[in-house]
């Protein structure tokens, strides 16, 4: 009943404002993370994906690091993006999905020797030359 009397008095408008972000700026926010997960997978792919397309382990683990680099790198730039609000508490989520891309390569790599490791560098060069560019 309190809260009805006081907002029907006009009290409860000026302790609380809500604050929210505007999806513009979300929208600018990834893509300024975009712009550098596109510089390190497309920019730095292209010059080393000869390299990266081989079939030894060296080039599997150094094509697993470059796209974990790049989406680890995309999460802590949307951080960074989002910490500069100084309204917003426990941005330190965004760098969350970091754990779950180490992850993901720690065990792409681990998985190697049996056969079941994936090279992400050969998957593209597949997917936008053909199957037969790699042979």
């Amino acid at each position: 009943v309190a809260s009805v009397v006081g907002t029907a008095r006009g009290g409860g408008r000026g302790r609380h404002v809500r604050q929210s972000v505007e999806w513009m700026y979300a929208w600018d926010i990834h893509c300024n993370s975009y712009f550098v997960w596109f510089v390190v997978v497309w920019g730095v792919h292209f010059f080393l994906s000869p390299f990266l397309v081989g079939e030894s382990l060296l080039p599997f683990i150094m094509s697993n690091a470059l796209y974990a680099a790049a989406f680890s790198w995309y999460f802590y730039v949307t951080h960074l993006g989002y910490r500069a609000l100084p309204f917003l508490s426990n941005t330190e989520v965004f760098l969350y999905p970091i754990v779950a891309v180490l992850l993901l390569c720690t065990l792409n790599i681990i998985f190697y020797p049996l056969g079941l490791g994936v090279n992400p560098s050969g998957w593209a060069v597949r997917y936008y030359f053909g199957a037969n560019i790699l042979n």
